[in-house]
């Protein structure tokens, strides 16, 4: 059972999302508002732009630390794929095939143990044929990038339209993915979706009693 401490601690980490969840849909049924206060308050921690520590995680999701510092790194490794496919593209005129040719070879980069921005700089240089990419590559990945942050605004809400829905798969979610420039990494982003909503899912059905305790007490 949680002690009064670790209910204080979650309550904190709700609160921010409880807050906007209130302000842009006030109308939601209880129920409904204290699972999507849930999700919101998940996502902040899958979407952190440092890894999530062990010290930081609400004590019901402890347990799940590791899980969800693999859920950060993927997320960022998917985002920076696509902003970099993104940038190859416009910046070679590529056409749609050509397009989807690169983004293997970046991924892969991405997501081996040892990358590094030089790394990560040669990928991009060898796969755009271009030299000159350098400076274009580190601003597009620096932590203020407007592109990455656009496509990381975009994503987020993506999925958590997407939360609780079992297809992941049909035409309009790749629509929408193609929109983001996300499309390069829709399969990617399929699978990510749904160890998500399986992870989070599994969270709120053992703790559900005390994050409906923990919306009330915000609101009342």
């Amino acid at each position: 059972m949680l002690e009064s401490q670790d209910v204080e601690l979650t309550t904190a980490w709700m609160q921010n999302a409880a807050t906007r969840v209130h302000a842009e849909q006030p109308l939601l049924p209880r129920g409904d508002f204290a699972k999507q206060v849930f999700r919101e308050a998940f996502l902040d921690l899958c979407f952190a732009p440092t890894a999530v520590e062990v010290q930081n995680v609400p004590i019901t999701l402890a347990l799940d630390q590791a899980r969800i510092q693999e859920l950060q790194n993927e997320i960022q490794v998917l985002l920076s794929t696509g902003v970099l496919c993104a940038l190859v593209k416009g910046t070679c005129k590529m056409n749609d095939t050509e397009h989807l040719a690169v983004a293997p070879k970046i991924l892969a980069c991405l997501q081996s143990n040892d990358v590094t921005m030089d790394r990560v700089v040669e990928t991009v240089v060898e796969v755009s044929g271009k030299h000159s990419m350098d400076q274009l590559v580190r601003k597009t990945l620096a932590k203020d990038s407007l592109a990455y942050r656009a496509m990381e605004n975009g994503l987020r809400k993506l999925i958590i339209a997407q939360l609780g829905k079992k297809d992941h798969l049909n035409s309009q979610f790749k629509a929408e993915l193609t929109q983001l420039s996300l499309s390069v990494v829709h399969t990617n982003i399929c699978s990510l979706v749904g160890r998500i909503d399986r992870l989070s899912e599994f969270n709120w059905q053992v703790h559900v009693q005390w994050y409906a305790k923990i919306n009330r007490f915000i609101f009342n």
